[in-house]
């Protein structure tokens, strides 16, 4: 009589749950490109309208350019909203500092006028 082979248990081997990426490879690839939603919209709402609007519309293309399986596109798009969300912090910083230091130095020539 022959020797089965030892029953298995549990999942199969692999991650059943990732998705294949545009290359027709598992996950793990560029499909994982960072679409920086999320930082465009909180410095759209927080920093700088103009060009938190701007990085939000650069965010919005990476998922359809993956989609259309556009690997290039999508991360140029994704380097792009990187670099708004950047500009907009930046902006937004400078001009809370500016606005807290004039705001300071206003208080302080009004208090020795009086």
């Amino acid at each position: 009589m022959s020797q089965l082979p030892p029953i298995q248990y549990g999942p199969p081997p692999g991650n059943p749950y990732q998705t294949p990426s545009p290359q027709g490879g598992m996950g793990g690839g560029p499909a994982n490109i960072k679409t920086y939603m999320v930082e465009s919209i909180l410095v759209t709402l927080f920093c700088n309208l103009l060009f938190g609007i701007i990085a939000i519309v650069n965010a919005s293309k990476v998922s359809s350019l993956l989609a259309q399986g556009n690997v290039a596109g999508a991360m140029e798009a994704s380097k792009k909203a990187k670099f708004w969300c950047i500009v907009a912090l930046v902006i937004g910083i400078v001009g809370t500092v500016l606005t807290v230091g004039l705001a300071i130095v206003s208080a302080v020539v009004g208090a020795s006028q009086q």
